[in-house]
């Protein structure tokens, strides 16, 4: 019987997917041996086997890491393994990974691009994060407009600006506010009340106490009674 029959040399090349859509070249070296006379193929066997674990480990790897699948793949393959249910041993391997100089000029490429993307996505958020921010300290004082003009635009704070751009400011975010309708009621019901005599100020206030209170806000009511003494 010839010893090839038993053991013998093989080499596969073959393409593996990366993890970024492009392809490494793959050649492995490698000897097999075999384990049982009813496997009649051995040395498909041992190549089908490392085909199937070098593109297990492939598809985890950028197209740009060439050098480190190829030593991960060899350290995997280096000693040995038996093919389960197909009589076969695959002695050894060796893996050698390459990659076309044009696959590896796009993926550079690609990578750039997605790196300026998700810095520009960033900016984005952030910017989007500051003006949600700014919108909330607006809704508790919308002086701050002002404060915020001073620092980045003082150049554009007039007269104009401090008479009537920040009560306007203040209105808008309070009516985009959640809630809205009641700012909006606050809002009308501040107006009127002030051209109010004493009395009619006293009686109103009266009121809106005695309703709260009985809806459970005593607290309210008292601070609410405390503000508007003006006797």
């Amino acid at each position: 019987m010839l010893k090839g029959w038993l053991q013998s040399t093989f080499e596969v090349e073959f393409p593996a997917d990366s993890a970024d859509g492009f392809l490494f070249k793959v050649r492995v070296d490698g000897k097999w041996r075999r384990r049982t006379m009813r496997q009649h193929d051995p040395e498909s066997v041992a190549a089908s086997y490392v085909i199937d674990k070098v593109c297990g480990l492939a598809i985890g790897h950028s197209v740009l890491a060439a050098t480190a699948l190829e030593r991960q793949a060899s350290a995997c393959l280096g000693g040995g393994a038996n093919v389960k249910g197909l009589g076969t041993r695959v002695v050894q391997a060796r893996v050698y990974i390459e990659v076309d100089p044009e696959i590896r000029s796009e993926a550079y490429t690609l990578m750039r691009l997605r790196a300026r993307a998700k810095t520009e996505l960033e900016d984005r958020q952030l910017r989007i994060a500051q003006a949600v921010a700014l919108r909330d300290l607006l809704r508790e004082d919308p002086t701050l407009a002002l404060t915020h003009l001073l620092l980045e635009a003082p150049e554009k704070v007039d007269m104009q600006t401090l008479k009537g751009t920040i009560k306007t400011i203040g209105e808008l975010v309070s009516a985009n506010s959640p809630g809205g309708t009641w700012v909006k009621t606050a809002q009308l019901l501040e107006r009127s009340f002030g051209g109010l005599p004493d009395d009619a100020k006293q009686a109103i206030i009266d009121r809106i106490c005695k309703t709260l209170t009985e809806f459970g806000q005593r607290g309210v009511a008292e601070q609410i009674e405390e503000s508007y003494k003006w006797r």
